[in-house]
């Protein structure tokens, strides 16, 4: 699948990069197909705020809860019930492998890979539009 539309356009390899750091991070929480929606959109968010920082290798869990990234109450919220410092440990893995405007594109698109090769027992939305 290639992303395009009157906004932008990738790659080829912009697209398998962006197809690998959905996957990784997916793979990094466990690959539980219920939770790549919400986890995968917060993760991918965190990941692109923290990326933009100096000293992002050093960024720990602790240092989210703290505000030090500036959250909203709510998104920390969902950052403290759905993430935790296991996975954000995991994901922090990945800040070397990838740009923030890679992580960034992740959180806008996530659903539109994730959904599609983790949960294959979803009707497609062409079929739901006939």
């Amino acid at each position: 699948m290639y992303y395009k539309n009157k906004f932008f356009s990738l790659t080829e390899e912009q697209n398998e990069r962006l197809h690998r750091l959905i996957d990784e991070m997916i793979t990094k929480l466990g690959g539980n197909s219920d939770r790549i929606g919400s986890t995968t959109v917060i993760s991918a968010y965190l990941l692109h705020k923290v990326s933009q920082l100096d000293a992002s290798d050093l960024f720990c869990y602790a240092d989210i809860q703290k505000g030090k990234l500036k959250l909203s109450p709510d998104i920390l919220a969902v950052v403290d019930q759905e993430l935790g410092e296991l996975n954000w440990e995991r994901l922090r893995e990945m800040l070397p492998k990838f740009s923030s405007d890679e992580f960034a594109l992740a959180a806008l698109l996530v659903d539109l890979t994730a959904y599609e090769k983790y949960r294959p027992h979803m009707t497609p939305d062409s079929v739901t539009h006939l």
